[in-house]
């Protein structure tokens, strides 16, 4: 039976979570997302993919944070005999005419309500834009507490860079005063149980339809439900990781003077257009972005090229502050056990090139596996013991599936599927080698990234080969604690993993150097304690 999972709205497939509806058989099943879809549209490969599959199962991980998924639809039923809807909290049904009917009166009844509310929405962004230009400096609460907002409409988040630097900022805070306090729309695994945390759910799905509408019409019940659930508590800050469409940070703190953090990843705006599916309604989100940027008190950045561009944005230096992402070295260290991990996945005995990630545009994981292919077709006696382990899932996992079986490779290589965050450190011990293959912008831009997993990587004590890439480029030093390879070159990349496939005194190394690194310069508690001490700078 051939069965194709697609995605909408998330950014993993565990297909683990569909076999009690689905049985066993969905374990085996091909996986696609949205823009493996546009590929096959634009590439003219559609037409012999119409009904190719006798089932199609959409999949998203949770049904109620999801806009209904009109076109998506429209695409399983065109790839598949049979369509089913499923989620990863025990939805599964049939997908029916009677569902495409119900989403499409949706979208024109939205279409209709949409004008009028942006224009409602125009008349309160004027205000808080007033209130940005009117309010003098906020000072912190001497007995409030630290307040976290995690605001993006992300279900079952279970690993990656972000779920990484959530934990470690909220994880730490709490060293320096009094413990955070964490709104977020769902729990993170690695947040310590004794965070206390409210999870915050979108209960009114209005307008929804629209692209982009639901991120939009959540933000003020998010800060809403914030001031509810407070309660009148003081409160000594706010820190918000910045997201798409998201003002709540900024709402809070102009209505009830507070300071804010903003946490600063990169522009949400250029991240949908370059590696997403587009954005509608470009000029409001970049509005929004700049109300977020201007309510801070302190924008953290994670790195050098992002403090360029708000500078060229016209926002101060001082209020910005340059910190890159970090680790918790009492969980990723040399000592954790990769022995289970390496026997599930029948590597005992074999030299593991090893990459975890989510699969993205910028993350290099094709470029990592044409490279393994290209090792074991040119030195196949000497590379006879190697094996490649892909830990993670998303967009381009598939295409990286598609490339080794074209090579002839992939009975050598493991794809783990998500990993959950806190089982990641030993399924990075599994590895002898790690890899961070990034590749430069598309659109020629300067990488601005601060790859959580080069910390994580460091941390493990393990030999690492990345690419000479921006931040990673000047963290880490080519012969002392990495090698370094031309971004994007595929036999660069080959051939500096065979010189230390080849080599384990290099390789013990490497991996002690940036262990020692890791735990001098790169800590999450450290990057906490530079947020703390230049928020106190600027609000005093």
């Amino acid at each position: 039976m051939s069965i194709l999972v697609l995605a909408f709205h998330c950014d993993s497939i565990p297909l683990e979570k569909l076999a009690p509806a689905f049985g066993t058989g969905i374990l085996e099943a091909r996986t696609a997302f949205p823009s493996t879809v546009r590929g096959w549209i634009k590439d003219g490969s559609m037409r012999r993919r119409l009904f190719a599959h006798d089932l199609v199962v959409l999949y998203t991980a949770r049904a109620a944070f999801a806009p209904d998924p009109l076109l998506a639809s429209v695409a399983a039923a065109c790839l598949g005999r049979r369509t089913m809807l499923a989620d990863g909290h025990g939805l599964a049904r049939k997908l029916t005419i009677v569902d495409l009917l119900r989403f499409a009166g949706r979208y024109v009844r939205d279409a209709v309500r949409l004008r009028p509310w942006l224009a409602r929405l125009d008349t309160r962004l004027d205000r808080l834009e007033a209130l940005c230009a009117e309010q003098p400096r906020r000072r912190m609460q001497a007995d409030g507490l630290p307040v976290y907002l995690r605001a993006d409409l992300i279900a079952d988040l279970a690993a990656g860079g972000s779920v990484g630097h959530i934990a470690g900022v909220c994880n730490t805070l709490g060293e320096f005063g009094p413990p955070p306090v964490l709104f977020t729309t769902d729990r993170l695994p690695t947040v310590r149980a004794d965070v206390e945390t409210h999870c915050i759910h979108p209960s009114d799905r209005r307008l929804w339809s629209q692209r982009g509408l639901p991120a939009l019409t959540f933000s003020e019940f998010f800060a809403a439900e914030v001031v509810r659930l407070l309660a009148g508590r003081p409160v000594s800050f706010l820190y918000q990781r910045h997201a798409l469409n998201n003002w709540s940070g900024a709402q809070l703190a102009l209505t009830r003077g507070l300071p804010l953090v903003l946490e600063y990843n990169g522009s949400e705006v250029w991240v949908a257009r370059n590696w997403g599916s587009g954005i509608p309604r470009a000029e409001l989100a970049l509005r929004l972005e700049s109300l977020g940027l201007r309510a801070a008190d302190l924008v953290v950045v994670v790195s050098e090229p992002l403090r360029e561009e708000l500078l060229e944005r016209g926002f101060p230096d001082e209020k910005i502050l340059v910190n890159p992402n970090g680790v918790d070295p009492a969980v990723y260290h040399p000592g954790v056990d990769g022995t289970a991990v390496r026997r599930r996945h029948g590597l005992d005995g074999k030299l593991v090139i090893g990459f975890i990630g989510t699969f993205g545009a910028w993350h290099g994981a094709e470029k990592l596996a044409e490279a393994f292919a290209l090792l074991r077709r040119e030195y196949p006696d000497a590379t006879a013991n190697l094996r490649l382990m892909l830990i993670g899932d998303g967009p381009k996992r598939t295409s990286c599936e598609e490339l080794l079986q074209a090579e002839g490779a992939r009975d050598l290589a493991v794809f783990t599927g998500t990993v959950p965050q806190p089982e990641g450190p030993a399924h990075l011990a599994a590895c002898d080698i790690l890899v961070a293959p990034h590749v430069p912008n598309a659109d020629g831009s300067v990488f601005f990234g601060s790859p959580t997993k080069l910390f994580e990587y460091m941390a493990m004590g393990k030999p690492i080969v990345a690419s000479a890439l921006g931040q990673m480029d000047a963290v880490l030093e080519d012969g002392e604690n990495a090698l370094k390879t031309v971004p994007g070159d595929v036999s660069d990349l080959a051939r500096t993993l065979g010189m230390l496939a080849g080599d384990s005194g290099l390789r013990a190394r490497l991996g002690s150097n940036a262990r020692r690194d890791a735990e001098q310069r790169h800590t999450w508690r450290e990057h906490t304690r530079r947020i703390l001490q230049r928020l106190e700078r600027v609000v005093s």
